[in-house]
């Protein structure tokens, strides 16, 4: 019955997005520019007196956007490692208007810090109006040139998670809190220094000018802009992305139950590791094993991943939900980097599963939203990286029938468990959503791999939400926000996807 559901909206979905893009998407569009010219002209915000957090203020686009803010009289509250270098840039924000600014010396990777430089904002100044996250590094090389993977956890696939994470946010605070989310190219700064370009070989491309740059994302988050792309030239080659892309579980107990399986089905050997992916170790000795066994490797599912189901202000302590990141996206790194020189022999393939969370802000799930979005930039640059030699097959399946949507997942108090009260919050997570079978999947995964396709989107209706969430962004999050959170601080078993379910199951 699933399996037919799956179907017919694979049929009906697309005649209903066709007919909703040429009846409904351009009144929308022209909706949305008209708002967008009342919006420059009109509806900017004045900053003055306002009280503004700065992370990585010491230099670059921080710097410059303290500089910005400072022009237009708002109080300044700036954050970086480097402190001599702030008490410069606060001088010089002085100077250009701001009324009073605070300095803060502190590493954002350090929640205590991350605590610190807050409370002492509230403890100045009596409120906070606006957080520029603005702190990052940038680490120039070939995958395959790490010599030790873990030594680049402070970086990862940072800012596509980073996006997810906060497209998400935006559902759960509504229209509460403004977010603007800015993905500038590269901007003269000390991260596009001659070492890093050279690095990079991308010297052709021109760099903007970091003022010029800041001077756009102060201006656009007066106005209120959801996303901004700096410079603006940028936006073709995004779409270019959208539309032409080409141009091991450790419960050793299941694992021997599905390896007695797989014999009877028709493998010939089949051996298994009780091993957790997050351990770099355990990624080098599976791999291993496999080699000394088998004597090659020719593909690689990366599969094993965790879901985590709650509202961020319900969170205790966020340092208990590294987890997913650990799992959904350190997993994936480590054991590819083990793996890639047999592949390479091997002229092998990497299958990797993601979600299609990784493009659709379903709230009460941006950790793992965060960890899948990050999980695709990575293997989407590796595939570059990798060229001929090495296929890769990014699968971004729906809801599908497992423990995921069963209950089981990390909740708000951190801890990987199923109750009954978890299941009925997995539940409403789901709501009215058809959950396609783990057979059906797997069927597909296996002959997309083999096929050599780039991408799997299963099942292939979920398509649909990638363009809406490309077309009409507005319109999405206001469906999920009424679906999933109903109101601020509701829990899942109030929201209106969660109380139609109980009714159809009630009829």
């Amino acid at each position: 019955m699933k399996d037919i559901i799956h179907k017919v909206l694979n049929i009906l979905l697309p005649v209903t997005s066709i007919i909703s893009a040429v009846f409904v998407v351009p009144p929308f569009l022209l909706f949305k520019l008209v708002f967008s010219l009342l919006r420059r002209t009109c509806l900017i915000e004045d900053v003055a007196g306002k009280v503004v957090v700065i992370t990585g203020a010491s230099s670059g686009i921080g710097e410059h956007v303290a500089y910005e803010y400072a022009k237009r009289g708002a109080c300044l509250v700036l954050v970086a490692r480097r402190e001599d270098r702030l008490r410069i840039v606060a001088d010089k924000a002085k100077q250009l208007g701001s009324p009073d600014v605070l300095v803060v010396k502190a590493d954002v990777s350090n929640a205590a810090n991350c605590k610190n430089f807050v409370d002492q904002t509230i403890l100045h100044f009596h409120k906070l109006d606006h957080l520029v996250n603005n702190a990052g590094i940038a680490p120039v090389c070939m995958f395959e040139d790490y010599e030790d993977v873990s030594d680049y956890k402070s970086v990862m696939a940072t800012k596509a998670a980073l996006i997810s994470f906060f497209e998400t946010l935006r559902v759960k605070v509504g229209s509460e809190i403004g977010i603007t989310i800015v993905t500038p190219g590269l901007v003269d700064s000390e991260i596009t220094d001659t070492e890093f370009m050279s690095k990079l070989k991308t010297n052709f491309v021109p760099l903007e000018s970091v003022e010029g740059c800041a001077h756009a994302i102060v201006n656009g988050t007066r106005r209120g802009a959801r996303f901004m792309m700096e410079p603006a030239w940028l936006k073709p080659l995004f779409y270019w992305k959208i539309f032409c892309p080409e141009l091991l579980e450790w419960r050793e107990d299941r694992l021997q139950q599905v390896a007695q399986v797989a014999r009877e089905l028709g493998a010939p050997d089949v051996i298994v590791i009780a091993a957790d992916v997050s351990r770099i170790d355990d990624c080098q000795r599976m791999v291993d094993q496999t080699i000394n066994h088998f004597g090659k490797l020719d593909h690689l599912v990366n599969n094993a991943g965790i879901v985590s189901v709650c509202m961020f202000e319900e969170v205790d302590d966020m340092a208990a939900f590294r987890s997913v990141m650990e799992i959904n996206f350190w997993g994936p790194v480590y054991m590819t980097r083990f793996a890639l020189p047999h592949l390479r022999k091997s002229n092998g393939k990497v299958i990797v599963i993601s979600s299609a969370n990784c493009w659709f802000p379903m709230p009460r799930s941006s950790f793992y939203n965060a960890s899948k979005a990050a999980v695709t930039q990575l293997f989407e640059t590796l595939r570059i990286e990798f060229g001929s030699e090495i296929k890769v097959t990014l699968v971004t399946p729906g809801f599908v029938e497992s423990e995921m949507t069963q209950g089981k997942g990390l909740f708000k108090g951190g801890q990987l468990q199923v109750d009954q009260d978890l299941v009925k919050a997995s539940t409403a997570q789901v709501g009215l959503t058809p959950v396609i079978s783990v057979v059906g999947c797997s069927k597909a995964i296996v002959k997309s791999a083999c096929r050599g396709d780039r991408n799997l989107v299963e099942p292939a209706w979920i398509r649909i939400t990638r363009w809406l969430k490309l077309i009409c962004p507005e319109i999405l999050d206001m469906v999920l926000w009424l679906c999933y959170i109903s109101k601020p601080g509701a829990s899942a078993h109030e929201s209106f996807n969660k109380w139609t379910a109980d009714l159809i199951k009630r009829t």
